[in-house]
């Protein structure tokens, strides 16, 4: 049987997090068998046993990659991007896989991801979701004009082509010379492989403002991905700075990581910013919002 190769890096502070993103990739596709590399700082033995034990029924296996944090102490970070950021450019260094699906631990799985794994790259380096609002930053990632910008938050990689090309080293070079770094390793793929991945629907990756009500009367995607990414997204990614462990988050599937959260040993947790101010302000909006539509 065909084996899924994923990917998912993060460190300590994002285990909760992590062991969602796992749980709703399982749940909503116990006909798979699955691979799934951890590359990670900070994690104890009690932690790696936590997570062996929470997908034992599944068909699963974990595999544990851990790196030192101390190998990216000069890179750039900004506020809530910090170097946990950069793990993922490890992936061609510590794995030897031909295809991988590299998952961001900020987001849930809502449906068989079969189709979007098994498509063809066409000798490109990845697949994956293009994130629209940032297109216009190639000069300073010294991209082509034409080459459209990946979201590298839900992607599956050509890791074959990617070994193969040394693409490992391409990541390092932007990284000294690039003086520009917004979106720190998205910003690093994104000028490394300059264009070369295939376009696939919104609903492989439905960042935050494609699931707003703003975004339906967008004009640069078209109207049926538009509305199939606002309506049933099969990854939804909670992108910004307002997560749905927050409690003021307003991401309409924010319920989705709850519903995950219950099936792990963090289901008891409580969002720190669940305050009595924080309550009342978020019950007059909603109030409001409904009173308007």
């Amino acid at each position: 049987m065909n084996t899924y190769n994923i990917v998912i890096a993060f460190n300590k502070l994002y285990l909760q997090h992590a062991c969602v993103t796992v749980m709703s990739l399982l749940e909503n596709n116990k006909d798979l068998d699955f691979k799934i590399y951890i590359i990670y700082d900070g994690l104890n033995s009690d932690d790696i046993s936590m997570m062996n034990e929470l997908v034992k029924s599944y068909k699963c296996k974990l595999v544990f990659k851990e790196v030192d944090d101390s190998m990216f102490d000069n890179v750039v970070t900004k506020g809530r991007q910090t170097k946990v950021v950069y793990y993922n450019l490890l992936i061609p260094k510590l794995i030897n896989e031909d295809r991988i699906y590299y998952l961001d631990v900020d987001l849930v799985v809502n449906g068989s991801i079969k189709e979007f794994y098994n498509q063809d790259f066409e000798d490109n380096y990845a697949i994956g979701v293009e994130n629209w609002k940032l297109f216009d930053r190639h000069k300073a990632l010294k991209m082509r004009p034409t080459s459209k910008y990946l979201n590298n938050g839900s992607m599956i990689l050509n890791l074959k082509k990617i070994i193969a090309d040394n693409l490992y080293e391409r990541y390092i070079e932007c990284i000294n010379t690039i003086d520009d770094l917004k979106f720190l390793d998205q910003d690093v793929i994104n000028s490394a492989i300059d264009g070369k991945w295939k376009r696939v629907p919104l609903k492989y990756n439905a960042i935050s403002s494609y699931v707003r009500k703003s975004f339906l009367k967008n004009s640069y995607f078209k109207k049926e991905e538009i509305l199939e990414a606002y309506n049933n997204p099969i990854v939804i990614h909670y992108t910004g700075g307002r997560k749905p462990w927050h409690y003021k988050s307003r991401n309409k599937f924010r319920h989705l990581y709850w519903e995950y959260l219950a099936l792990t040993p963090f289901k008891d947790y409580i969002e720190p910013d669940r305050t009595f101010l924080n309550i009342i302000k978020k019950n007059i909006t909603i109030f409001f919002q409904n009173f308007k539509s």
